[in-house]
């Protein structure tokens, strides 16, 4: 080989050498590298074996309770709020994070928490309303039903707000004007609206008759201005106004006979009769007193003498003989009674105090009350055969110039008249029943007055007038009276009032909602998507909505019975949610571990067997370098004798 081609041979198996060396540098360093990430994904799988999950629990098999993993759906659910506690989310400004669904139930609503459950199917209506009735008893009973329970549901409401209307008992008193939007669909039943429109009352006076604007009672009178009652017949007034003793002052009650002759006093009340400074005793037909005449039978029992003068000093021997030993050794009854004065055993003159049947019971005397001085008083009120006395009447008398009685006449009705007077339905006025409370509790009363009052009348109502008119249909509503809806309606009451005091928000995948209404509508991707800045939904994504909690964006709020509202809670204090070891998401690192070592010692190995080819490789070049090295040295060697 000439000496030039020896030492191109010498560059290139030096290049190639460097080359070599150069490419197992470089697989060293790969595999460094994949021992860095060896224990990366050592580190990862360390970390991911302490792993948890937030579960709530969701009821009990038997004394076993049960969990599930934490969502939205199922915290906030209406199977949580009848097994354990009703939940709700909110946002760190207190606002209550709900579904779609019912935002927009809220949003239509307006406010009105009748049309919210009617747009959600339900309704808080549990009076007995229905298109037809099997016969005319069946509708006069439950209409009687329904309206007694329409009176008592708006009297508790006015109550709590100091209202007092008065109670019309000669019409229903209740009205309902419907509102309606132009441009409705009646025959969508998605245009169905609960709640369009108000209840009226009936315009009354303190009575509770009807009256128009000016306060004119609307009596159907006849043609000589008699007032009729529903058979068409004149009423005749019967009962006294309330005024009357204003008007009347010195008036006072006294039954009088058909006859207009005023009846006197022939009783005591009991305010006489029991005074202690009055006497009952007995007058003689001229006027005269007349004193006790006889013991009574628990002084008798007292007698030690009698004596046959007033002085007391003639005494009267005794006449009976009470052990029948022959010898007198009492006095008789009659000894007693005839005597003049009569002592105890001690010596104390006995009192006569009672009258004997002598003048009990002779006409010519009469019982009457008398002062100390025996003047008589004289009698206040009426016996009781004069008060049950058919051909008495008791009326208001005065007493004239004269000193005679005048009697006044009936200027009024009585209830039960006041029941019969017909009034003129064609001008009744209704007058709209607006919420004046300040309370919940008047809040809620409302709200239900409103919502049965509305039924009612809204149903079979023969409109057929008013454009866009709808009926109430009991069919299209899940209502009150069917106990099974008693628990998912309390369910959405504390949802609208939380909504209603505290605000909501809600997310939403229809952009045009969401630029809508920005203050409730969150645009959210449906579950997993990433798209730009559209956000994961916490409704609909659980990992998000876990994390919310966690940290803090979401908090939980559970009602109180005893605070009748929600309460705050947290994910590490409340008792039905308890955080364990997520068992898949141990699992899936498990697997996710294994696969990366498994790729990673694959890749090692391929990296080794590399290294050994180039070892190979470098070693067969080192001997090719030597080999020419050595040749090249050689040639340099001889040419430097052939110059030297």
């Amino acid at each position: 080989m000439g000496m030039a081609a020896s030492q191109a041979r010498l560059l290139s198996i030096t290049a190639r050498l460097t080359n070599n060396e150069n490419t197992g540098q470089s697989v060293s360093y790969s595999k460094q590298r994949l021992a860095d990430q060896t224990q990366q994904i050592t580190n990862e799988y360390n970390e991911a074996l302490s792993a948890t999950k937030l579960t709530v629990l969701t009821g009990f098999n038997g004394a076993e309770a049960t969990y599930s993993d934490i969502s939205y759906n199922l915290m906030t659910g209406l199977q949580m709020a009848e097994n354990t506690k009703q939940y709700v989310v909110t946002d760190t400004k207190g606002r209550i994070l709900v579904t779609e669904n019912l935002a927009n139930a809220y949003s239509a609503s307006k406010g009105n928490y009748n049309q919210f459950l009617a747009n959600l199917g339900y309704s808080q209506v549990d009076i007995n309303v229905q298109k037809t009735y099997k016969d005319d008893s069946e509708k006069t009973t439950q209409q009687a039903d329904a309206e007694q329970k329409i009176h008592e549901a708006w009297d508790k409401y006015f109550a709590t707000v100091g209202i007092n209307l008065g109670d019309n008992e000669h019409d229903f008193g209740f009205s309902w004007t419907e509102t309606i939007v132009a441009g409705g669909d009646p025959d969508n039943q998605n245009d169905y609206a609960i709640g369009q429109g108000y209840a009226g009352y009936l315009k009354t006076n303190e009575d509770g008759q009807p009256v128009d604007a000016d306060g004119n009672v609307l009596y159907i009178k006849d043609d000589k201005g008699n007032i009729l009652n529903s058979d068409g017949e004149a009423v005749v007034m019967d009962a006294y106004s309330e005024d009357i003793l204003e008007q009347y002052p010195d008036a006072e009650l006294r039954y009088v006979d058909k006859n207009g002759n005023v009846l006197e006093y022939n009783e005591y009340s009991a305010d006489i009769k029991n005074n202690n400074e009055y006497t009952l005793k007995y007058k003689n037909s001229d006027g005269t007193i007349v004193e006790p005449n006889m013991l009574s039978d628990g002084l008798l029992s007292e007698v030690g003498k009698c004596y046959s003068d007033d002085a007391g000093t003639a005494e009267i021997a005794f006449d009976y003989d009470s052990d029948g030993d022959g010898t007198p050794d009492s006095y008789s009854e009659a000894a007693i009674q005839a005597a003049k004065v009569i002592k105890d055993a001690q010596g104390n003159q006995l009192v006569k105090d009672t009258y004997s049947d002598a003048i009990k019971y002779d006409p010519s005397f009469t019982q009457v009350y008398v002062d100390s001085s025996n003047n008589v008083i004289n009698p206040d009120s009426y016996s009781e055969n004069t008060a049950l006395n058919s051909d008495y009447t008791l009326k208001y008398v005065t007493m004239n110039n004269d000193q005679k009685y005048e009697v006044l006449e009936y200027n009024d009705y009585s209830e039960e008249t006041m029941a019969t007077i017909a009034y003129d339905k064609s001008k009744y006025i209704y007058e709209p029943i607006n919420y004046e409370g300040t309370t919940q509790e008047s809040r809620d009363l409302f709200d239900y007055a409103m919502a049965i009052t509305e039924a009612y009348l809204r149903i079979n109502d023969g409109n057929t007038t008013t454009q866009f008119h709808l009926e109430y249909d009991p069919d299209l509503l899940q209502n009150a009276s069917n106990s099974e809806n008693t628990s998912i309606l309390k369910y959405y009451k504390n949802i609208f009032t939380k909504m209603q005091s505290s605000g909501y928000f809600t997310y939403t995948t229809t952009a045009a909602d969401a630029a809508r209404d920005p203050e409730h509508y969150i645009y959210a991707s449906v579950g997993t998507g990433t798209a730009g800045n559209v956000q994961k939904s916490p409704l609909k994504d659980n990992v998000t909505f876990e994390n919310a909690l966690r940290d803090g964006t979401l908090r939980l709020e559970y009602y109180s019975t005893t605070d009748k509202g929600f309460v705050s809670t947290t994910i590490s204090e409340d008792n039905c949610i308890q955080e364990v070891a997520d068992e898949r998401a141990i699992a899936a690192a498990e697997s996710k571990y294994n696969q990366d070592m498994t790729d990673l010692e694959n890749k090692d190995k391929k990296l080794d067997l590399e290294l050994k080819k180039l070892d190979t490789e470098h070693s067969a070049l080192q001997t090719e370098y030597d080999s020419v090295k050595n040749v090249v040295d050689k040639n340099v060697e001889a040419s430097f004798k052939t110059f030297g």
